[in-house]
């Protein structure tokens, strides 16, 4: 039903990628990113699924992260805080 109503256009679906953990590290290795938190890898994410990255307080990205983001014209944006969301 939905490829009907969408004829040949492909839907894609782009994720903010939210990073809220304290010493995160979020780095980039064939074409994914990738975030790190106390040495562990908790999370891939394909670069062409990612619209926006969002860093929370203190976290780091690494070089080859903020120059593909660059390249694909993916904002990254720096927060000082963890922020609180009330519905």
């Amino acid at each position: 039903m939905l490829s009907q109503i969408t004829g040949l256009r492909q839907i894609l679906l782009l994720t903010v990628l939210y990073i809220t953990d304290q010493g995160a590290y979020l780095s980039v290795k064939n074409q994914q990113f990738q975030v790190y938190y106390q040495g562990e890898l908790r999370i891939k994410v394909p670069v062409s699924r990612v619209s926006n990255v969002v860093l929370f307080g203190c976290c780091n990205v690494s070089h080859g992260a903020v120059s593909m983001a660059l390249r694909r014209r993916i904002p990254i944006m720096y927060l000082s805080r963890p922020m609180i969301w009330k519905p």
